[in-house]
């Protein structure tokens, strides 16, 4: 395949060099089931709870205040990002276990059956809501505002008394807009409290904010759940966790064998497992990548003609987001062009964009940006971009350069 220039990064990664050794290390010479009982199993179940480790304190970013509201942080891998909202959703809201442990036993969910989430969600919670919807389950969808964040005051009017699980995605995987989850857990929490609610768990999918933003800088302290995957930031397809307080209660979505401390059974994909660490160390470095805003710097001065942006709020730094007028020759009047077009077009030019979630990128037009407030047409008309830090200023000048000999 000839040499491309990719800015697609949320759809997913290319794996890190790092992280491909570490890969081949444990499909070869470490091959072994960490479940078997001799020494060489016994390593390899010895690196596992290592990279566990990793994950967790590069998660908690070190801080000891995240031991705090219903205990400290566990890590239970999973087969991705998608598997991991699975489990936190139906976990909670769909088991016969789900809740939180307490001193005096196991503050369960029950028969509670409300599920509060968001209209921006990404589909493994969206639809796993219209799902549980349509078996019986009471399911409620906060809006977003303007910016593309959740309305806060429309999540918290949803919130009552029997409400078992609330879902706010941490950056949005269409648009790039960041929730402020220390700000919206702890009203999420104190609302249910003033409701005699002790019992409500909150989830966010971290997918596309995990070793891309400064988590020494966040506030977890009212999160309970917390998705991650790793072809995001570098590792290969197929690997992924859902953080978990110690007395959050999960009931188990794959059983039979006991693994993952019986949260997720199935024999552990050891060098998934191993790379996931590697590259998030490598990913670490990634953060707060000022070129990034070069980057964007570039593309609004030299695209001015041709784009439109989005009065949007605080947006992660690694995706851009906007939509392109209409052939420029026939005058914008208020139309766009179709963005499926624009990425194909592009792609024969060696030049590969996003149009959104590649999950639903094949289901018509953007929900999350008509839910924004944004006209079908407008909407239809976006390309999203996402840097790696493999990107560089010179490819970004050829991705505006070919959308120009396109439009022009």
């Amino acid at each position: 395949m000839r040499n491309v220039i990719y800015l697609d990064n949320c759809a997913t990664t290319k794996v890190g060099r790092e992280a491909l050794e570490v890969f081949n290390l444990y499909s070869s010479a470490s091959f072994f089931n960490p479940s078997a009982a001799y020494e060489q199993a016994y390593e390899v179940r010895r690196d596992i709870e290592r990279a566990r480790g990793e994950l967790i304190e590069g998660f908690s970013g070190g801080r000891s205040d995240l031991g705090s509201g219903w205990g400290r942080w566990n890590l239970v891998f999973t087969s991705g990002g998608t598997e991991a909202n699975n489990l936190a959703v139906r976990g909670i809201v769909g088991g016969s276990v789900g809740g939180i442990s307490s001193s005096v036993g196991v503050v369960s969910s029950g028969k509670r059956r409300v599920f509060v989430t968001t209209e921006g969600e990404h589909p493994s919670v969206y639809d796993v809501g219209k799902d549980l919807k349509a078996r019986g389950y009471e399911v409620r969808f906060a809006k977003l505002n303007r910016g593309g964040g959740v309305d806060l005051q429309h999540l918290l009017s949803l919130i009552r008394a029997d409400t078992a699980l609330v879902s706010v995605i941490h950056v949005n995987n269409e648009t790039g807009v960041v929730n402020n989850l220390g700000e919206i857990a702890s009203a999420v929490k104190d609302r249910a409290r003033a409701l005699g609610n002790i019992k409500l768990v909150f989830h966010s999918d971290g997918v596309q904010a995990f070793g891309k933003l400064d988590f020494t800088k966040l506030d977890f302290s009212s999160v309970d759940l917390y998705s991650v995957s790793g072809h995001k930031l570098g590792a290969p397809k197929g690997i992924g966790g859902l953080f978990i307080r110690d007395k959050v209660l999960l009931s188990p979505q794959i059983v039979g064998g006991g693994q993952e401390s019986g949260k997720r059974s199935g024999t552990e994909n050891v060098a998934g497992i191993m790379a996931f660490a590697s590259a998030f160390k490598c990913a670490v470095g990634f953060t707060n990548d000022n070129r990034f805003n070069e980057f964007k710097r570039y593309i609004k001065e030299s695209l001015s003609q041709h784009i439109v942006l989005y009065n949007m709020a605080d947006t992660a730094e690694h995706i851009f987001v906007f939509s392109v007028k209409e052939d420029k020759r026939g005058g914008h009047k208020g139309k766009y062009a179709k963005a499926e077009v624009l990425v194909r077009q592009l792609s024969i030019k060696g030049v590969i964009v996003g149009n959104g979630a590649a999950c639903s990128s094949k289901i018509g037009v953007n929900r999350v940006l008509l839910a924004m407030g944004l006209s079908k047409d407008m909407a239809g008309g976006t390309l999203r971009l996402s840097f790696s830090k493999d990107t560089t200023i010179g490819e970004i000048k050829k991705f505006c350069e070919a959308l120009k000999q396109i439009l022009e």
